[in-house]
Parts: C-alpha cells; sequence; structure tokens
C-alpha cells in the first residue's frame, strides 16, 4: 500500500472496531468536521456513552527536505465518554 492508498478515515474506523478496549468499553465511531461537528454526537449522548470522532478537516503541508518534496497531512481525532 502506497501513501496515496492510505485512508485514514478508515484505519480508524478499523482500529475502532478492532479494538479490545474500544469494544469492552462501547466506543462508537463517527465523522465530524470541527468543533460544530461535535454537536451532533452529544446530541447522540442519551443512547450512546463513548465515542471516537474523527475530524474529516486535515491539515496539509508540503515542505522540502533535502532533494525532494513531501507532504504531512495531520488529521484530528477527539475520543469523548
Amino acid at each position: 500500500m502506497t501513501y496515496d492508498e492510505w485512508d485514514a478515515t478508515e484505519y480508524m474506523r478499523d482500529l475502532c472496531s478492532r479494538n479490545r478496549f474500544a469494544q469492552d468499553n462501547e466506543f462508537h465511531f463517527c465523522l465530524g468536521s470541527g468543533w460544530e461537528g461535535l454537536t451532533d454526537v452529544v446530541s447522540n449522548m442519551r443512547s450512546k456513552k463513548a465515542f471516537v470522532v474523527m475530524d474529516e478537516t486535515a491539515d496539509a503541508d508540503i515542505s522540502k527536505v533535502g532533494g525532494g518534496y513531501f507532504e504531512t497531512k495531520a488529521f484530528t481525532v477527539f475520543v469523548l465518554r
């Protein structure tokens, strides 16, 4: 798998579904967009008690290191209980 094929959202969804701690504590995976996207999560806290929220917005940066250019992305994940 190359960097271009890697999907951070699917990685976090898979990690949440297979992690023993997340399963034992009933964490639910969902998507959100920044702080405003957490309002949907908070409104669902009556039916579910723990969330792993992947922020759909990512910060990207391209920098020159040595003789090449490299792209880095920073993803935000909220773990709420």
